[in-house]
């Protein structure tokens, strides 16, 4: 059965009968000498069937001897252990493969006995615990686990290491474990029992989890300090996933918008924070973040649990995943209800103080203007005298009385222009910026000054770029400002000999353009310059102190800047500039 051969057909044959070729010849050499001196060999051969198949054979041979201990006889017992030698081969492999996985592991794996006694340590564990497989094998696990851990061990695992029951395992524990050098680690643990045949064993699976506590510790510590930052700052802090449902709402968010976090959780912005006709803009708004339109600044109204409209100011930017895609979006907003009033409240003063300013520089020039006004109301006098003349005397179709009609009209007007411009500086109303010529605008307000300038027989000269844009201005405003440096210019002059005043423009291309007033008159030092802008601070003998502070609010209102050039003895040089872009 085991060979394939019949009886007759192997009687008279020899053994070499079913070898095979592949059991090495030391073998059969062993075999041989073994048997030939009267011994028994037994040992394994690879040997094959009729059909040319293989198999392995346990062979046992001994030798029969007769009366005189002369050998007669072998007599081979063969046992077919293909089966087994196959198992054998199975079992071996996947022994190797354990082997292969216990030692490439990550983590440390250590097997031990019912005692307590160490029985394998792979390379990992020795890397984690820094102790060799042959300082620990054979020892008591106690030598990897500080004391106090041991007793807590214990109790994991149900005294002397069976907690387990049959084949069970324990969870994943959180210990502190201990190296070769006496340091500790955090450590998690997951023990697992296993069987032999013979006894019980349990396997330790070991992680060393410094990185992660330590990464953990520090996130906590982050996630503190962010749960600080959003509970103490005083800015309104919200995040929104990229449905627009608010995740995180903070202490700041609550007290002005009087929601608490649970009530707007889950709620789209818009539907809670936005008045419902700003909703779908606020909706649009988001689709611009999620589409990459972000960081986005604005300011707007956000309403209150109780529909108070609060103005925010506030800025969008959003929180990218791995992918690139939007995953959160968060807007960081400032209350500016209450700063914003204030500044209309400063503007109005401010527009308060440059009436009183423009009304006090009226006063100062009420004879000028009274003269320049005399001017036309004395030639309409005559004029009109002249008139009833002609039309008493019945000239009233000649050539010299349609004249004086024409002529009174004239100066009518003339009159009538100065009190419109009179008027329209001296007017009570907001900032309103038009796009204005800065060269028409100083040739208009030296129509206030020509006459102080003709009487104290002061030289003019125009240097105006003719290149200059026009630029956005409230052009009464500016007005006052040009009349404020001219008037001082034209009282520090005096009794100066050759006085000469010098209103220049100039285009800074792209950036501005640039209005300078100089004059020759005594100027002023490095000393003085530190005072010329305080409020109430004059030189003059009625004057209100406040034409050079109003005057660099005006300028600074409309994002520029006015300032002067100390030159004692040389005379004073203002300077102010005007942004082509402004707010």
């Amino acid at each position: 059965r085991i060979t394939g051969y019949a009886v007759e057909e192997a009687l008279g044959q020899t053994p070499a009968l079913l070898k095979s070729g592949l059991t090495p010849p030391q073998t059969y050499h062993e075999l041989w000498q073994t048997v030939a001196s009267g011994r028994t060999w037994t040992g394994e051969l690879m040997n094959r069937k009729k059909d040319g198949s293989l198999y392995w054979d346990h062979v046992s041979i001994s030798p029969i001897k007769d009366d005189h201990d002369r050998i007669t006889h072998f007599l081979g017992i063969q046992t077919d252990i293909t089966e087994r030698k196959h198992t054998e081969d199975k079992l071996r492999e996947s022994e190797n493969r354990v082997r292969a996985i216990v030692d490439t592991a990550a983590e440390g794996i250590v097997t031990i006995d019912q005692s307590g006694n160490i029985e394998s340590f792979n390379p990992a564990a020795e890397r984690i615990f820094g102790f060799t497989k042959n300082e620990v094998i054979g020892k008591k696990v106690d030598l990897l686990i500080p004391t106090y851990e041991y007793g807590e061990l214990k109790n994991h695992v149900g005294g002397h290491w069976q907690v387990i029951g049959n084949g069970s395992s324990s969870d994943g524990q959180e210990l502190f474990g201990r190296r070769k050098d006496g340091s500790t680690f955090p450590m998690e643990l997951a023990v697992s029992e296993f069987h032999d045949g013979v006894g019980s064993f349990f396997a330790g699976i070991v992680r060393d989890i410094t990185e992660r506590i330590q990464m953990e510790v520090a996130l906590k510590e982050e996630r503190n300090f962010i749960d600080a930052v959003l509970a103490t700052s005083a800015a309104l802090i919200m995040v929104m996933d990229h449905h627009g449902k608010i995740v995180r709402f903070n202490h700041a968010c609550e007290s002005t918008m009087g929601y608490a976090f649970e009530e707007v959780k889950g709620m789209a912005y818009w539907d809670i924070l936005l008045a419902p006709d700003a909703a779908v803009g606020g909706e649009l708004e988001f689709a611009d973040l999620l589409a990459g339109q972000f960081p986005y600044h604005q300011e707007e109204y956000w309403q209150t649990k109780h529909g108070v409209q609060r103005l925010i100011s506030c800025n969008k930017t959003a929180l990218l995943d791995d992918q690139g895609d939007v995953e959160f979006v968060v807007a960081t907003g400032i209350d500016v209800t209450e700063r914003r009033q204030a500044e209309q409240q400063a503007r109005e003063r401010q527009a308060e103080l440059a009436h009183m300013d423009r009304l006090n520089l009226m006063g100062e020039m009420a004879s000028s203007l009274a003269h320049e006004l005399n001017q036309p109301l004395t030639a309409i006098y005559a004029y009109a005298q002249a008139s009833l003349r002609m039309l008493h005397d019945g000239r009233e179709k000649s050539e010299k009385f349609a004249n004086a009609i024409e002529q009174t009209a004239k100066r009518a007007e003339q009159a009538g222009e100065i009190i419109r411009r009179i008027r329209r500086f001296v007017r009570k109303e907001g900032i309103r910026k038009t796009r204005t010529n800065l060269n028409a605008l100083i040739e208009e307000t030296l129509e206030f000054t020509h006459r102080e300038i003709r009487e104290k027989d002061i030289t003019l000269e125009l240097n105006l770029d003719r290149r200059l844009p026009l630029v956005s201005v409230d052009g009464v405003q500016i007005q006052q400002v040009l009349l404020n440096l001219i008037r001082n210019s034209i009282e520090a002059l005096g009794e100066i000999e050759a006085p000469c005043i010098t209103l220049s423009t100039q285009w800074v291309e792209n950036t501005n353009v640039t209005v300078t007033v100089r004059d020759s008159g005594p100027g002023f030092d490095e000393q003085q310059i530190g005072r010329i802008y305080d409020a109430f601070h004059t030189t003059k003998e009625n004057g209100m102190g406040m034409g050079l502070a109003i005057s660099r609010s005006i300028i600074e209102a409309h994002n520029g800047r006015l300032w002067a050039e100390p030159q004692s003895g040389l005379g004073a040089i203002f300077h102010f500039s005007l942004p082509l872009k402004q707010d």
